[in-house]
């Protein structure tokens, strides 16, 4: 008689399910970004750093390391301090009272340094954020994580206000809006509700990671587009300056009070009245 094959065992069968993968290999993990395969180009950045890093010279491993925008170096920069700070609480819970008594004073005044502006990261906090925010997701998730706060499960508009910050104070092709912050800020809002018209599938002023991953134009690519080119004009997708002032135009030319709101009478008056009240 003929034996017959035996069944394969666990260790030999392929892996087929991954927890919070989208399907199709969507959000899994990048093979490349463990922190094991990574681990010498971290050391390298922060050699020359062994006290810690300052956001200013923050850039390169935003977008070398990290690969995102460049204008992501400030709030990526606190995001690792906030998430260091996370793990010293949890560690506070840990410890005896006579323990952490005796180390009170020392601990806030770690916290305070970790939360100002001029707070540094060190190889160690860099690495914990690597091992928990990096490596076990992909471009898009990495993307969606550090955009929304922690402790929420979606962005808001708000949440982009950071990064378009920066993005004002360091684009070239922005360079000219520095002497007029009120202009600043209408352009911010403009690219966040351009961003909600395009990728807000439920229309309830909020993008979930799915939103973000099937965004038509791309979200991600978009601010790939913007980080990369001086002429903020080519980046038709969300940033372009003229695009905004055409809009900012058609605004001021129906808002006829100046209360930078529109009423049904102010809609009314768009494209030669070509509304109607029944419209």
């Amino acid at each position: 008689a003929t034996s017959q094959p035996s069944a394969p065992s666990a260790k030999e069968l392929p892996r087929f399910f991954f927890p919070g993968e989208g399907g199709r290999g969507r959000g899994r993990a990048l093979l490349h970004d463990t922190l094991d395969q990574r681990s010498s180009e971290i050391q390298a950045q922060f050699k020359e750093y062994p006290q810690g890093m300052s956001h200013e010279n923050f850039v390169a491993v935003t977008k070398d390391l990290c690969n995102l925008p460049s204008f992501f170096s400030t709030p990526l920069h606190q995001r690792v301090r906030l998430l260091w700070l996370e793990k010293l609480k949890k560690e506070e819970g840990e410890k005896k009272d006579k323990e952490l008594k005796m180390n009170e004073a020392a601990l806030k005044q770690q916290r305070d340094a970790l939360l100002s502006e001029d707070g540094l990261v060190t190889e160690e906090m860099f690495r914990c954020f690597w091992a928990l925010e990096i490596a076990p997701y992909d471009r898009w998730d990495r993307f969606f994580r550090l955009i929304k706060r922690p402790e929420r499960r979606f962005i808001f508009p708000s949440d982009f206000d950071p990064f378009l910050r920066e993005l004002l104070k360091y684009h070239p092709g922005l360079e000219f809006l520095e002497s007029a912050p009120e202009f600043q800020d209408k352009y911010m809002r403009t690219v966040t509700a351009r961003i909600f018209y395009s990728s807000d599938t439920s229309q309830r002023w909020r993008l979930s990671a799915r939103d973000v991953r099937r965004s038509k134009p791309g979200l991600l690519d978009a601010f790939d587009a913007v980080d990369e080119n001086d002429d903020i004009n080519t980046v038709h997708q969300f940033f372009s300056y003229e695009h905004f002032y055409v809009l900012y135009c058609k605004f001021w030319e129906l808002d006829t009070d100046r209360d930078f709101l529109l009423s049904r009478d102010d809609l009314l008056r768009y494209g030669g009245h070509a509304l109607t009240r029944h419209t």
